[in-house]
């Protein structure tokens, strides 16, 4: 026998040394399926079998590795030190049980730290009787042409055919259909109506205060975001995108203005974003009061930013040029978002392309005022 952590190896090219050895020691015939291409180290990648027991065991139990192939470190120390486990075999053939070890079925996602094979299949996710007429996916055949465009990186025109389908679908059939899942939505609305719900449509958002917490273990809105990302939410994907590029703008001038300064700028961009939700939740929801109150604080947090700027760099940023331009990205970001809201996603796009010029200006302002103040730090 040998020890535990003896059994697992750090890389799939060691793995398959420490199984082949393994089955050599135990006077086990191995047979090799060898896989076409070759690992991430240039090794060479195949599926291993080995059975252990006598031929006409009655049982036979089945111990694979590697189906995700990246998870293949664990199953694979498992299968090497039950190989070197003296007692365990002993006590399998009393049973009258025969082992079949399979080692690696996904060699190449384990050489290359991947759950899906060369071709991009997940092997867990395609256990299928190819004997019968394979599932039909309607709702992928309808998608398929989004995810995969024939022009890379896709268009405005497929873009605003995405935020289409998700507007008037909505995320959840879109996971339904990218997934293969049958799914069967149950609604009370239109039928049975809610104070908070202004329509009769699936998964309207009716809280502002959806991305309050991020704490899964805490919080049950926390909660929700973690499962939401595990199913490979878009809605997760984006606000987290969108909160950690706060982070990062507030990064890239920490060197500059120090840690206090920077996790300022930090908190409030990242109010900027969340604020954004509650001016769309209250929009989307027709609650007019809500919507005023919410877009008045966005442009109170838009001067915030601009005043912090500026004082961080009076010689070079002007706290009048510094409010203006905040004032104006706010005006622009309203208005492509009014035209998301009113299901006009060709302009929105256009619009957003006008933002994103001013955003582009912004930059260049910004970072003009960061080299003039800190000279000695850049070079021509």
């Amino acid at each position: 026998m040998i020890g535990i952590v003896q059994a697992f190896a750090p890389t799939y090219a060691r793995a398959r040394t420490q199984f082949l050895e393994a089955a050599a020691t135990a006077s086990l015939p191995i047979e090799s399926h060898r896989h076409p291409l070759l690992g991430r180290d240039g090794e060479d990648l195949a599926m291993d079998v080995v059975r252990d027991g006598p031929p006409d065991a009655d049982k036979l139990l089945i111990v694979s590795s590697g189906c995700h192939g990246v998870e293949g470190f664990c199953g694979s120390g498992v299968q090497v030190f039950a190989l070197h486990d003296d007692a365990w075999r002993e006590q399998a053939r009393a049973a009258g049980v025969a082992v079949l070890y399979v080692h690696a079925l996904n060699p190449y996602g384990f050489s290359h730290l991947r759950r899906t094979t060369h071709e991009n299949v997940d092997l867990n996710r395609n256990f299928q009787d190819f004997s019968k007429p394979l599932p039909v996916n309607a709702g992928y055949r309808e998608i398929a042409a989004l995810l995969l465009p024939e022009e890379w990186p896709p268009n405005a025109d497929n873009q605003a055919a995405v935020q289409h389908y998700l507007a008037t679908k909505g995320e959840a059939a879109w996971q339904a259909a990218r997934a293969g899942v049958p799914v069967v939505l149950h609604e009370m609305r239109p039928k049975v109506g809610t104070d908070a719900h202004k329509t009769g449509g699936f998964a309207e958002l009716v809280c502002s205060n959806s991305f309050r917490s991020d704490d899964a273990d805490q919080s049950a809105v926390g909660l929700l975001h973690w499962e939401m990302r595990a199913a490979g939410s878009l809605i997760m994907a984006t606000a987290d995108r969108l909160l950690q590029n706060q982070v990062d703008i507030a990064d890239a001038v920490r060197p500059f203005y120090g840690d206090a300064a920077a996790d300022q700028l930090t908190t409030l961009l990242q109010e900027h974003i969340t604020g954004a939700v509650a001016v769309l939740s209250a929009a989307k929801a027709g609650d007019s009061d809500a919507l005023n109150q919410a877009v008045t604080a966005e442009y109170a947090n838009a001067t915030a930013i601009g005043d912090f700027l500026a004082d961080a760099n009076p010689a070079n940023w002007d706290k009048a040029d510094m409010e203006a331009m905040m004032t104006m990205h706010i005006d622009q970001t309203l208005v492509y978002a009014t035209n998301m809201l009113q299901g006009d996603y060709a302009q929105a796009i256009a619009n957003y392309g006008v933002a994103e010029a001013h955003m582009l200006e912004m930059a260049d302002m910004l970072s003009a005022g960061v080299i003039a103040q800190f000279p000695d730090q850049f070079t021509a």
